[in-house]
């Protein structure tokens, strides 16, 4: 019994210093191969109450987990969503002059063409990039 209350600590100490789950359900396991071994079973059951219960509850546990822990992780930055954004252009877009703001969700923003082409203000273009706190465009509809 003392040996798998061993083996579960020692698992807890893994699992706490790595940052994914790797031995929850071995530490579970151990836990009750250590109940059996105090109910007076032999070594031979415990290690089976403990190989069940662990594949058991990796199997599943282990797909839920990964699902959570993944969710967390595409959080859309500000530069995602200006992706795809259409615009107004309120001052006349000229590469060579340095020339060119839109006004997109309220914002106005400075902006440059994908192509060096100039763009008229009024026309709506479309971000393609975005490149520091400027935007590329391209040309999209007239108003």
């Amino acid at each position: 019994m003392i040996i798998w209350l061993v083996v579960a600590v020692a698992l807890l100490i893994v699992e706490i210093t790595i940052p994914i789950l790797v031995s929850v359900w071995f530490m579970i396991g151990a836990l009750l191969a250590s109940v059996v071994a105090m109910l007076g079973y032999g070594t031979d059951i415990q290690i089976i109450v403990f190989l069940i219960t662990s594949i058991i509850l990796m199997l599943l546990t282990r797909p839920l987990a990964k699902k959570m822990l993944k969710k967390n992780k595409a959080i859309p930055t500000n530069k995602d969503i200006l992706i795809g954004a259409k615009g107004i252009v309120i001052e006349t877009i000229d590469n060579l002059g340095q020339t060119g703001r839109i006004k997109l969700d309220g914002i106005h923003w400075t902006v440059f063409s994908e192509d060096d082409s100039i763009i008229e203000v009024d026309s709506i273009v479309e971000v393609i990039e975005v490149d520091g706190v400027k935007l590329k465009v391209k040309k999209g509809v007239r108003k």
